[in-house]
């Protein structure tokens, strides 16, 4: 009957069933997955937590302001709390673990960017001096082949050589140079022009790069270094309170 379309009550109990079954099955699922996130939220909380950023500037800052001699004082350290703080969120730093992350990421990349700016550099002082030798072996090549040939024209070479020895002495200097940094003597004066603005624009934008990140790290090495000093500090108060109830106990 249900093939031919008629509903009949073992038909409804069927598909009662099925779709229970499925109602079941489902509600097993997602209790299964909330189990594991249960799980893994309560591992998370029994971790040992990063301390807090802005909790451990705030007491350097009032150890600080507690110590200081006058309203002037105080008002300073409440403006570099201020200071530091929105730096550090800024950066999207909210804990000491992120902060050495971060420290150590920044030093990392300035560490590369210094490399690969000496790199740049040497390559620039390298092209420079191609440049100034192409000169100068174009300027004083011809005054060297202008010098007359041996045989028949002694004084006159004699005087030659004399009114130009110092371009002389100068064309062999750049020669012996030349044979060294380019044994072809295949001039490419316009590829190394383009090359060496190219790289001056390069170096000059990773000089303002290194200087933002040095400003960066001059700045979180000083929070770091404060956040540290609190953490030490409430280290040993701890230390201090242990000992001080293990002596009372054993008393």
């Amino acid at each position: 009957m249900e093939v031919k379309g008629i509903r009949t009550d073992k038909g409804d109990l069927n598909r009662w069933i099925r779709a229970t079954n499925s109602m079941i099955k489902k509600a097993k699922e997602r209790a299964a997955e909330l189990t594991g996130k249960l799980k893994d939220l309560i591992a998370k909380m029994q971790e040992p937590q990063s301390p807090n950023l802005a909790a451990l500037l705030g007491q350097y800052y009032s150890i600080r302001s507690a110590g200081a001699y006058s309203d002037k004082a105080k008002a300073g350290n409440l403006k570099r709390y201020s200071e530091d703080f929105s730096f550090l969120q800024s950066k999207g730093l909210y804990s000491v673990e992120q902060l050495h992350d971060y420290v150590s990421e920044l030093s990392g990349k300035l560490y590369d960017l210094n490399a690969a700016s000496r790199k740049k550099s040497d390559r620039m002082k390298e092209l420079k001096e191609l440049l100034r030798l192409a000169d100068d072996y174009t300027r004083l090549k011809p005054i060297y082949d202008g010098i007359p040939p041996k045989g028949g024209f002694g004084k006159k070479r004699e005087k030659y050589m004399a009114e130009h020895d110092s371009e002389i002495s100068q064309y062999h200097a750049v020669r012996r140079k030349l044979d060294n940094l380019l044994p072809e003597k295949k001039f490419a004066t316009k590829a190394w022009k383009s090359e060496l603005d190219r790289l001056a624009d390069e170096y000059a934008a990773m000089g303002r790069e290194i200087s933002a990140i040095n400003a960066d790290l001059k700045k979180l090495w000083k929070i770091q270094s404060s956040v540290d000093n609190t953490l030490r500090q409430q280290e040993q108060s701890q230390n201090l309170n242990k000992n001080q109830r293990r002596d009372h106990d054993e008393r």
